[in-house]
């Protein structure tokens, strides 16, 4: 019974002195305003939504319980740990898409959310720098033609005007020509009349420089156009994997935003001026993005080497073809809108 209470006693005097070493701790990080009293166990709800949590985080909508009110230093640091937290998540992803094919697409099936970024926001990121760079930096081909059609000056555009309207009226009453003499008179169901009239009318509305304004036109489209082209290709894949019940046209999207994200990275390589200049560049790319296609896809459907090249090649030449049609329709429209 005695030793019972001496052992008591003893236990409470441990607790008394654990007690006062934490208050003495507190009080010390306190005068460096690096602690705060909600870090105490009294802050047990959660500030935003009022669940009760013993934790560092709320179980119910996932904020920080142990928010305070921080010194400068505080809210410097914490600032870094979210960026480095993002940096090393944003070029894990990265690494993952360029170096491990189909990785990323297996880890979103599997559930794996948190150690890479989302599909759609990975896609947004990169499609997005890669369309500014372009902005920012046009293409060759843009620049060749800024520096071949900024040759007609305001005398001989005049010229050429006068030309065309004589033309015109010596041909009024002689019945149908051919689609290239210009006559405004014609059909212009004719779609090469079409081109032609319209054609002459946008180089004088854009003092001859028609050509730069399609292409900049162009640019300024194609982000549109391969967002429309990602479902197309999911639905491609849907075709191909029809028989397929463990997978869904969510799974085949998923595949499609990572397979675009690593096609406008490679892309990118075409504006870094180290790389750019590499002869017969855009054909190595352009490899390089059918055998990604080919791995990846084997990795993620489980396919052998000749059914997922097969698949491959049928996507590529379905996808090119969609792509060349969408744009020929875009270039009608500047032409007829412009």
């Amino acid at each position: 019974m005695l030793n019972n209470q001496a052992n008591l006693k003893k236990c409470q005097l441990e607790e008394t002195r654990r007690k006062k070493h934490r208050i003495c701790t507190a009080k010390s990080l306190l005068s460096f305003g690096l602690y705060s009293m909600s870090h105490t166990p009294e802050s047990n709800i959660c500030p935003n939504c009022g669940f009760a949590t013993t934790r560092n985080y709320c179980a119910e909508c996932g904020q920080e319980t142990h928010l305070h009110r921080e010194t400068f230093w505080g809210m410097v640091m914490h600032f870094i740990g979210h960026y480095v937290h993002y940096d090393s998540k944003f070029w894990q992803t990265i690494n993952t898409l360029l170096f491990s094919p189909g990785k990323l697409t297996i880890a979103y099936s599997n559930r794996q959310r948190m150690r890479y970024i989302a599909p759609i926001s990975l896609y947004i990121f990169i499609s997005a720098m890669f369309f500014l760079i372009v902005l920012v930096n046009p293409h060759k081909i843009l620049s060749a033609h800024k520096g071949l059609i900024h040759v007609n000056t305001t005398g001989t555009h005049d010229t050429e005007t006068a030309v065309r309207q004589k033309t015109a009226a010596e041909l009024e009453n002689k019945g149908p020509q051919p689609w290239h003499l210009y006559d405004p008179k014609r059909d212009t169901a004719n779609w090469m009349h079409f081109l032609y009239v319209h054609g002459n009318k946008l180089d004088e509305e854009t003092d001859g420089n028609s050509g730069v304004y399609i292409l900049e036109h162009l640019y300024h489209t194609l982000p549109k156009i391969f967002f429309f082209l990602i479902p197309l290709m999911a639905l491609f894949l849907e075709v191909l994997f029809l028989k397929r019940k463990d997978v869904y046209f969510t799974d085949h999207s998923v595949f499609s935003l990572h397979y675009h994200s690593f096609v406008f990275t490679l892309l990118t390589l075409l504006y870094i001026p180290l790389v750019k200049d590499i002869p017969h560049l855009l054909l190595i790319l352009l490899a390089l993005a059918l055998l990604y296609l080919v791995v990846a896809q084997r990795k993620v459907y489980k396919t052998g080497w000749p059914r997922a090249t097969l698949n491959a090649l049928f996507l590529g030449i379905g996808y090119l073809v969609f792509l060349c049609i969408a744009l020929v329709a875009d270039f009608f429209a500047i032409l007829y809108f412009a």
